[in-house]
């Protein structure tokens, strides 16, 4: 099962937001393609979300998903797919690199959605270096540039919302908006 959280612009209204929600990002810098964006695991990267793109006035939701393994495209776990992707992007820079075209991960899985190459219903991704303020990122080796970092921004994007459990997309933030909280 994975626990998930989306972060949303707080608009006053919990009741509006949970009975909407998710809210589908259509943005053309979507990094992973059109779909509803979630942070995976790791409640401390939607509030960094909520304070550097919401300007600190946010909401944040969780919810819950279970993916069969050949369900989720993912690009953490699975090695498969991590080199399926690294051949098509080879692929698709050698095609382009005449062209001026900047090749970008977005591009790459809408690529393979319109070749219908693409029956996931979720992509899982890290963004390397997403967060250099909130992770710290630890060298394997003194004044090495390979590192871990202490909370790595794994993201999934799921293409269709009736993947998320049923009634699991709640409030969890701020705290008075949340069902479970008592004055």
């Amino acid at each position: 099962m994975y626990t998930l959280y989306q972060t949303v612009l707080d608009i006053g209204d919990p009741d509006k937001i949970e009975t909407n929600g998710p809210i589908k990002c259509t943005s053309n810098v979507a990094w992973l393609g059109h779909g509803y964006y979630f942070w995976d695991c790791f409640i401390d990267l939607a509030h960094h979300w909520g304070k550097t793109h919401c300007g600190g006035s946010y909401v944040i939701c969780r919810a819950y998903c279970d993916f069969l393994r050949d369900e989720i495209y993912d690009l953490i776990n699975n090695p498969e797919h991590i080199q399926e992707f690294h051949d098509v992007a080879e692929d698709l820079i050698e095609k382009y690199q005449d062209k001026d075209k900047q090749i970008t991960v977005s591009f790459i899985f809408e690529f393979l959605k319109s070749i219908d190459a693409f029956s996931y219903k979720a992509i899982r991704a890290c963004g390397i270096g997403s967060f250099p303020n909130l992770s710290i990122r630890i060298s394997f080796v003194p004044f090495h540039q390979a590192f871990i970092e202490s909370i790595p921004a794994w993201q999934v994007c799921i293409l269709n919302k009736a993947s998320i459990k049923k009634d699991s997309y709640r409030i969890v933030y701020p705290d008075e908006y949340s069902q479970d909280y008592v004055v």
